[in-house]
C-alpha cells in the first residue's frame, strides 16, 4: 500500500511538470522571450544584399522579387501640393537586411484618364536613379500607387526619393521629394 501511494506521488510530479512546461512555453511565446535572437538589423549591420549573402547589389531590382520589403521601413516621405483634386504621397522605403532604398509613390485617388504618376529613387554618391519602370511600373489612369527599383543605399551612401506627375504627353514635373537617407 506504501508502494501505491508513492507510485500516486511520482504521477501527480510529473503532471504538475508537464502542465508547467506547457504554461512557461505558452508565456514565453506570448511575451516575445522566445524571439529574442529574431532582431531586425541596424544599418551598420553587414549587408545581405540581394545575392543572400553573396555581395550581388540590388542596383535596379525589384524589392517585392527580392524579399527586400520583408523588413522595409518607412524613413522619410513628402506630400505633393493640389493636382487639381488629388495629391501624392511620396515614401523613400529602405531595406535594413538588402541596405537598399526605394521610392514609392501613393495618390490619394484613383489617377484620371490622361494623367500619369511615377516615383523615382536618387542615390546621390552619383547620382544613378531608377523609377517605377523598372519596379512595377508607372501610375496609369485607374491606379494609385507604384514603387522603383532600388540602389544600393549602405552607410557611406545616401538616396532621397521624389513623386513625379504628368498629363497626357507633357514632361515629368517633379511633385515631392523626400529628405535624403
Amino acid at each position: 500500500m506504501h508502494k501505491g501511494r508513492n507510485m500516486f506521488n511520482v504521477k501527480r510530479l510529473v503532471l504538475f511538470g508537464l502542465m508547467a512546461l506547457v504554461l512557461c512555453t505558452a508565456l514565453a511565446l506570448n511575451t516575445g522571450a522566445a524571439s529574442a535572437h529574431a532582431t531586425v538589423p541596424t544599418r551598420s549591420a553587414a549587408l545581405v544584399y540581394c545575392g543572400g549573402g553573396t555581395g550581388v547589389s540590388c542596383d535596379g531590382k525589384d524589392p517585392i522579387q527580392w524579399n527586400c520589403y520583408l523588413d522595409a521601413i518607412d524613413k522619410y516621405d513628402a506630400t505633393s501640393s493640389d493636382l487639381g483634386g488629388l495629391t501624392e504621397d511620396i515614401i523613400l522605403r529602405y531595406s535594413p537586411t538588402c541596405g537598399s532604398a526605394w521610392a514609392l509613390v501613393i495618390f490619394s485617388d484613383r489617377v484620371p484618364s490622361g494623367h500619369y504618376g511615377n516615383a523615382i529613387i536618387t542615390r546621390t554618391s552619383d547620382n544613378r536613379q531608377y523609377d517605377c519602370t523598372t519596379g512595377d511600373k508607372i501610375v496609369y489612369p485607374g491606379q494609385t500607387s507604384c514603387y522603383s527599383g532600388m540602389v544600393d543605399d549602405p552607410d557611406w551612401t545616401t538616396a532621397w526619393a521624389a513623386g513625379m506627375y504628368r498629363t497626357g504627353s507633357n514632361s515629368w514635373i517633379r511633385e515631392a521629394r523626400t529628405q535624403a537617407f
